[in-house]
C-alpha cells in the first residue's frame, strides 16, 4: 500500500541519517537512496545524500544532489551553504558566492527572529566573509562572539570568516579558543 510504502521510505530516511552522523557513509548512501526511490519528492533524502556524496569527496554527485534537494525546497539556507562549500571544494568561485548570496537572506531571516542563536549568527559572518562583505562580516562576529563566547563552534566559524577577509592573527586566535573550548578534530 502507498502508506507503507511512505513508512519504509520514512524508516529508511531516519536510518539514513543516523548512519550519516556515525560516518557509516555507504550504509547512509544505501539507505537514503532507497528513501528516495520510495518518494522522489523526499526533501530530507536528497539533502542528507548530498551530504554524503559531500563527506565521501565526491563533489560533482554532491553538487547535483544539493541541486535536486533546491529545487524540492529552495528554502533551506544550509543547503545552499552546503553548496557553495561544495562549489568552493571545485574551486567554482561564482557558483560558490551565487549559492552564498541566496542562503544569506534566508539565514538572516532566521537570526533576525529571537532569540539570538549564536551559531547562525557564526554562520552568516562566514558567508558575508566569503562574499567579501566585511562591513556585514564583522557586526555577525561581534553579535556572535557577544552571544556565544564559549561555543566552540561559533568560535570556528569567526575564525573561518576572519581568515576569509585575511584577518590570519585573529583567525588562529578564535581557532585556539575554539581548542581551548573542547573543538575536536573529530567534531569538524
Amino acid at each position: 500500500s502507498t502508506s507503507s510504502v511512505w513508512a519504509g521510505g520514512l524508516n529508511n530516511l531516519n536510518l539514513g541519517i543516523v548512519r550519516r552522523r556515525q560516518n557509516r557513509l555507504d550504509d547512509a548512501e544505501t539507505l537514503l537512496k532507497k528513501a528516495r526511490q520510495s518518494d522522489p519528492s523526499m526533501y530530507a533524502a536528497t539533502a542528507n545524500l548530498a551530504s554524503v556524496y559531500y563527506s565521501k569527496e565526491l563533489f560533482p554527485l554532491a553538487v547535483e544532489a544539493y541541486r535536486q534537494a533546491l529545487t524540492l525546497n529552495p528554502r533551506d539556507w544550509r543547503v545552499w551553504k552546503n553548496l557553495a562549500i561544495t562549489y568552493r571544494w571545485l574551486n567554482q568561485d561564482a557558483p560558490a558566492l551565487d549559492a552564498y548570496r541566496k542562503a544569506i537572506p534566508l539565514l538572516e531571516a532566521v537570526v533576525r527572529t529571537p532569540p539570538p542563536n549564536a551559531r547562525s549568527q557564526a554562520r552568516l559572518a562566514e558567508m558575508y566573509a566569503y562574499c567579501d562583505e566585511r562591513p556585514k562580516a564583522k557586526i555577525w562576529i561581534r553579535a556572535a562572539m557577544a552571544t556565544g563566547p564559549r561555543d566552540s563552534e561559533v568560535l570556528l566559524s569567526c575564525a573561518d570568516a576572519c581568515a576569509a577577509m585575511g584577518d590570519r592573527r585573529r583567525a588562529v586566535e578564535l581557532a585556539n579558543q575554539a581548542v581551548t573550548n573542547g573543538l575536536t578534530l573529530s567534531s569538524i
